[in-house]
């Protein structure tokens, strides 16, 4: 099944690079990690307090690669000019 994702001004998003430009332009790499972070940390609190140290273990697993995703997301935002369509041909982000 096909997600249909919607950029902050509505309009679709159909490719990885469109969706890449609307997140990293929306979010600076800072921002998205500092959510991440907020969304986690009571979950991974609450696993400490219940002793359920194997989900712990594995949200810190998945939290580790979450930011790592992230960092690559800016990385190539950063290191690769994505082309969009615009009206007037091909420009660069």
């Amino acid at each position: 099944m096909e997600t249909i994702i919607f950029s902050t001004e509505g309009e679709i998003l159909t490719t990885p690079e469109q969706v890449v430009v609307a997140f990293s332009t929306a979010y600076t790499r800072e921002e998205a990690q500092q959510e991440l972070w907020r969304w986690i940390l009571p979950t991974l609190l609450d696993c400490f307090r219940r002793q359920q140290l194997d989900l712990a273990e594995k949200l810190a697993a998945f939290y580790e690669e979450a930011e790592q995703l992230l960092n690559a997301v800016y990385f190539m935002r950063l290191a690769t000019p994505i082309n969009t369509q615009s009206e007037g041909g091909t420009r660069h982000v």
